[in-house]
């Protein structure tokens, strides 16, 4: 997608790279790996239906998953916005899913790395 990789968000092959740098850089054995830190965040006020749906979607995908991800509202917790947009490049918009403080953006790049396959192994399900 154009000016995705601009905002941090991450394509089918950085998913990839990304994922044999946390393998070769991590020090951890085999048996000794841990889950990914999954945050997804979201606002509970959202003026928009394309927002709610697309959040709705989000969770499902991780639900369906068996993922386990801690989910951000920011309607609520306003102070956790500066990790968001410091992790994301700058991006604000809602929905975002984070996965070991990488951000792999809105639903648009999420649905992608679904649709290619890469999800599963960026959520190592």
């Amino acid at each position: 997608r154009s000016g995705s990789g601009a905002r941090g968000d991450a394509t089918c092959a950085d998913a990839c790279e990304g994922k044999r740098g946390r393998r070769d850089c991590s020090g951890r054995g085999a048996r000794e790996k841990m889950p990914p830190k999954v945050i997804l965040y979201t606002s509970s006020v959202s003026f928009g239906a394309s927002t709610r749906g697309h959040t709705s979607n989000m969770k499902h995908i991780l639900d369906s998953k068996g993922v386990k991800y801690e989910e951000v509202d920011l309607a609520t917790n306003r102070e956790r916005a500066d990790e968001m947009v410091k992790v994301s490049g700058g991006e604000r918009k809602l929905p975002q899913l984070h996965v070991d403080e990488k951000s792999y953006g809105g639903w648009d790049s999420v649905q992608e790395l679904e649709d290619c396959g890469e999800l599963s192994k960026i959520l190592q399900v």
